[in-house]
């Protein structure tokens, strides 16, 4: 059975006949993703306490910096330990940061709740946000990211100082305006897909919790994640399906391709993929496309030039950071001398810290979404791989999605271990499962190719799977809400 669309027709009688079914819902996936991402999203940055996402300062550090126009690293003297990088915050955010930190690391024992004096919290957080006083503090971490995914929440800290407002209130904007950065994207990316069975697989992954939650925080990578959904639904829908893409939604594809290196360097391997596209499929002639994927080379080395030096400080909060040596040269020299080793590196990374790859942490609270309900979540994520249809591609193609795939992976692995691993350590250190999340759709899709699944393909079935996946889409972000709520509000 086809995925196209059939018209309504009429019957001698004038009735008329029931028109398929993904027309009517082609939008659906569109809407119920835009709904619960917003509403879910919203109230997550409502009970989320400031600074308990992934690097919450450090992220938002980066933002406050790039927002008074110091758009590259600047580099500091930082605790006696050499150079690093870093800026200047306003004293009034730092007081509060002072105090979730104490409280993240006071964290009582079950079943008592999380948060500690949540009137201090609203003490501290009520000071003017625009605070000419300054604190000076270290964010190497997130120093290295060029401007470019931290457009919403810098948009979001003007808006706060120019309004006046508080510190709370600033950094919730911040918060949502980066919320606001994955859904349009990602909602953009079901669209392009309104016409396609890969719709549901797309919606089933964007609104696995941990993937939606860590997009309502201050984060760079809200952008970067809902960049990579769209990039990969406009290349799905040209190789795999091999239809032709309206001028638009070429224009996004080149400037996406351009922009993903730029929110998180390792995903040029990701832009690499459009190489792979053919462009009798693509508006434009043939140079438009070589010249994107030439930009968004020129850029990523350009970036990387101009933050090389901070690799090799990355590490520096580490408790071992004074005791051992760290350092992409060193790290490179010592594999290069004993492979075997390297080698067996990789192989105890598995053993140790397989479940720390794909743990579904929400930010740094260490608060677990529900495992029910991501076993529920990776249920609806495999019916909906069942439904898609078989694809024929060419080796090209096929071989192109699995090598971008492979490398992309070993992208990540290899930008951690020369930069956060300690010189012969025994496992390669500091990976993270929601690094992974721009590249579920490539990988679901890679694995569809050479194992493609068939459920019963008939108007029946596919209403109860829509039901089926969008009932789960819906449920498991709430439940992860739910559970994060009662776990630090309200406990015993």
């Amino acid at each position: 059975m086809t995925d196209q669309i059939v018209d309504v027709e009429t019957t001698g009688t004038g009735r008329i006949r029931p028109r398929d079914r993904r027309r009517t819902t082609g939008a659906a996936a569109t809407v119920v993703f835009a709904l619960v991402s917003l509403v879910v999203g919203t109230l997550f940055v409502l009970v989320n306490p400031p600074f308990w996402g992934n690097d919450g300062l450090s992220q938002y550090a980066r933002a406050f910096q790039i927002s008074h126009g110091q758009l590259l690293p600047q580099q500091i003297e930082w605790g006696g330990k050499g150079d690093s990088y870093g800026g200047e915050i306003p004293s009034s955010v730092w007081g509060l940061y002072g105090h979730a930190a104490t409280d993240l690391g006071a964290n009582p024992d079950e079943p008592g709740r999380w948060i500690l004096e949540p009137e201090e919290y609203e003490r501290l957080g009520g000071e003017r946000y625009a605070d000419p006083q300054r604190n000076l503090i270290w964010f190497s971490n997130t120093a290295a990211y060029s401007p470019v995914p931290y457009i919403p929440a810098v948009s979001a800290s003007w808006i706060a100082e120019g309004a006046n407002l508080s510190v709370t209130s600033a950094l919730r904007l911040m918060a949502l305006f980066s919320l606001f950065a994955y859904i349009v994207p990602v909602a953009g990316a079901l669209w392009v897909l309104r016409r396609s069975k890969m719709r549901w697989l797309f919606l089933g992954l964007a609104l696995l919790p941990p993937a939606l939650l860590q997009s309502a925080t201050i984060t760079a990578d809200a952008f970067t994640n809902g960049l990579a959904f769209l990039f990969t639904a406009l290349l799905a829908k040209t190789m795999l399906e091999k239809q032709g893409l309206g001028r638009v939604e070429t224009t996004l594809l080149y400037l996406s391709a351009i922009a993903l290196p730029l929110g998180k360097p390792s995903y040029l391997l990701l832009a690499a993929l459009l190489a792979f596209a053919s462009v009798r499929r693509l508006r434009g002639r043939a140079w438009l496309k070589w010249g994107s994927l030439a930009v968004s080379a020129v850029a990523w080395t350009a970036w990387f030039l101009a933050t090389r030096g901070i690799g090799d400080v990355l590490a520096f909060y580490r408790s071992d950071y004074e005791t051992r040596e760290f350092g992409t040269t060193p790290m490179i020299l010592h594999t290069l001398g004993d492979p075997l080793g390297f080698l067996g590196n990789v192989a105890r990374t598995f053993v140790y810290r397989d479940n720390f790859f794909f743990l579904d942490l929400i930010g740094s609270s260490n608060v677990r979404v529900p495992s029910s309900a991501m076993l529920v979540a990776v249920i609806g994520v495999v019916l909906a791989i069942g439904w898609l249809p078989r694809f024929s591609v060419g080796r090209r193609t096929r071989w192109g999605w699995v090598a971008v795939s492979v490398i992309s992976v070993l992208g990540l692995f290899g930008t951690l271990y020369v930069t956060f691993t300690p010189v012969g350590f025994y496992l390669i250190d500091g990976v993270q499962g929601r690094y992974f999340f721009p590249l579920w759709p490539l990988l679901a899709l890679t694995i569809a190719l050479f194992f493609p699944l068939r459920w019963q393909d008939g108007p029946r079935s596919e209403r109860v799977l829509t039901r089926t996946v969008c009932t789960i889409a819906v449920v498991t972000p709430v439940l992860a809400l739910f559970k994060f709520w009662y776990v630090v509000w309200i406990g015993a």
